[in-house]
């Protein structure tokens, strides 16, 4: 899993999914952020400058967001999981069944239920 080193601050949580990612090869996510308030500059770095490399690392190809009825909420993620390495593709929704039918199904977008 990449370089196999996560920063001290990762809680056990965090490093049990980047470890089910490696283990079994997962392909697409759901992180469900909608019951999490705007997430923190620290947060951000933290996102763009570990969680999204290892993503790409483990060839993450789709990572559909749940986040809170926040425009600005979708719009700091984007910025921090878009970064110039980006390998995924990225949704943002505002509920987690809207998410699920995105990633199974076949590979055309969803008009009309993406929310960033």
């Amino acid at each position: 899993m990449g370089s196999g080193t996560f920063p001290c601050q990762i809680s056990t949580g965090h490093l049990g999914f980047l470890k089910l990612l490696h283990e079994y090869r997962v392909k697409k996510v759901i992180l469900d952020s909608s019951k999490r308030g705007n997430p923190t500059p620290q947060d951000l770095i933290w996102l763009s400058h570990q969680v999204a490399p290892i993503l790409c690392d483990e060839e993450v190809r789709q990572l559909a967001v749940v986040v809170p009825k926040d425009p600005n909420h979708a719009r700091n993620l984007e910025c921090c999981l878009m970064t110039s390495e980006v390998c995924y593709e990225l949704q943002f929704f505002y509920a987690s069944q809207d998410a699920l039918e995105w990633l199974i199904s076949p590979s055309q977008p969803q008009r009309g239920r993406a929310v960033a």
